[in-house]
């Protein structure tokens, strides 16, 4: 979403008339030993929950910085370190706190002083983020920067933006054409019901809450319910 929006910038000219030259990388893919991203994250739900309120949430958040230290870029990602080294960033944008470790620990390595922006993709500033050591956070809303203000991030560096959303959201449509290509009512509040199931553990307290309300959703008369099902195929 980010890169696409700069693509729009590019398009229209940008701030200053250069072209700007955007690339997506997944951190994950420069690692010494390359590991599946969602499995990791699936192992902070179900029972290992408590390891993640207290390390990333709740007692130790804030404590737990990784920014000031190159170990995990030497160890995990020198060969991202070698990549900044090549394509010399005006900035880097991260939206993984992976990334956005690894991005501090490659200034440092390289004694450069581009700047880092962060984006937590997320309704939480977790503590791994490198509050220290991050020139710009992007933050869904002011409780966010509620949670950044007592880890002694300047408020300069705190910008509340909202979670980067596709452009194709900000389009504007013929509410009525797109019904009638869709089979939607014209007459009725239309409810999306949307979940990503490639996470299992998160995705079943949707599925249950969502079968709750299933035998009951024929008495919102004035609502018509869409479930975008994906690979639930029950």
């Amino acid at each position: 979403a980010i890169a696409d929006a700069f693509k729009i910038i590019d398009a229209e000219g940008g701030d200053d008339g250069r072209p700007i030259h955007t690339e997506v990388l997944d951190i994950l893919e420069f690692g010494r030993i390359v590991f599946n991203g969602d499995n990791t994250a699936s192992m902070f739900t179900g029972v290992t929950r408590p390891y993640y309120d207290l390390t990333w949430r709740y007692t130790l958040t804030g404590r737990l910085l990784w920014a000031g230290g190159t170990i995990w870029a030497r160890i995990m990602y020198p060969k991202f370190v070698e990549y900044v080294n090549q394509e010399k960033p005006d900035a880097i944008i991260c939206t993984h706190i992976t990334a956005a470790n690894v991005a501090v620990s490659a200034r440092m390595i390289l004694r450069e002083a581009f700047p880092i922006i962060c984006v937590p993709t997320d309704y939480e500033v977790e503590g791994l983020w490198p509050h220290l050591h991050t020139d710009l956070f992007c933050v869904a809303n002011e409780h966010m920067a509620e949670t950044l203000r007592p880890r002694t991030v300047p408020e300069k560096r705190i910008c509340v933006t909202g979670i980067p959303a596709a452009p194709d959201f900000a389009r504007e449509y013929d509410r009525e054409a797109t019904r009638t290509e869709l089979g939607l009512p014209q007459d009725k509040q239309v409810v999306l019901f949307l979940a990503g199931a490639t996470l299992p553990r998160p995705y079943i307290h949707f599925r249950r809450a969502t079968d709750e309300l299933l035998p009951f959703m024929h008495r919102f008369k004035e609502m018509h319910f869409v479930i975008v099902a994906g690979k639930d195929a029950d």
